[in-house]
């Protein structure tokens, strides 16, 4: 069975409610705004992400070119006279 003092508290925090989210509108659509921005840049950073991921052969490609490194090749000298002079 419905209890009315239930439906009356009901009411009282809606009312209280209410008026807080009046006083606050401002605010709270400022701060609507600034995390629709922030929302936005951080959506085009991780499509730049996924592009660069993309462009370099994909997730797999590159976390096997971070895990297994090559030994690199001997270079050699620009100048061959000062590595016989050593």
């Amino acid at each position: 069975m419905i209890d009315t003092n239930l439906i009356n508290q009901t009411g009282e925090v809606v009312k209280a409610a209410h008026e807080q989210l009046s006083a606050n509108w401002p605010a709270i659509c400022a701060a609507a705004v600034l995390i629709a921005r922030e929302l936005k840049n951080f959506n085009a950073w991780l499509a730049g992400v996924a592009g660069f991921v993309i462009q370099h052969g994909g997730l797999g490609c590159l976390l096997w070119k971070l895990l297994w490194n090559p030994p690199a090749k001997k270079s050699q000298p620009s100048n061959p006279q000062l590595a016989t002079d050593a």
